[in-house]
């Protein structure tokens, strides 16, 4: 039987990643009420920026440098999580891609 969005019986995940290779390359983890992200990462852009969605829905004010543990481990979870595309075009050398 499939899962129903919504539905109580919806595995809980620890965290949502995702990567986007346009745009000059993006990162972003969603744990709970945090979302970080990484934007520009193919110009050299390897700052995080970090969002608490219970108080700022819309992402307007970055408070990664008052909660360097959420930081730490969202940097742990991309680099863990991040898989070099087949792709060569997607590929993103910032991220350790060859």
């Amino acid at each position: 039987m499939p899962v129903m969005l919504g539905k109580d019986d919806q595995m809980t995940h620890e965290f949502l990643y995702w990567e986007f290779p346009e745009y000059q390359g993006q990162q972003a983890v969603r744990m709970g009420k945090w979302k970080s992200v990484r934007k520009d990462i193919k110009k050299g852009n390897m700052k995080m920026e970090l969002y608490n969605l219970d108080l700022d829905p819309v992402e307007s004010t970055d408070i990664a440098n008052d909660h360097a543990d959420i930081m730490q481990t969202i940097g742990e979870i991309m680099k863990r999580e991040h898989e070099q595309a087949q792709i060569e075009r997607f590929r993103m050398a910032e991220l350790g891609d060859q």
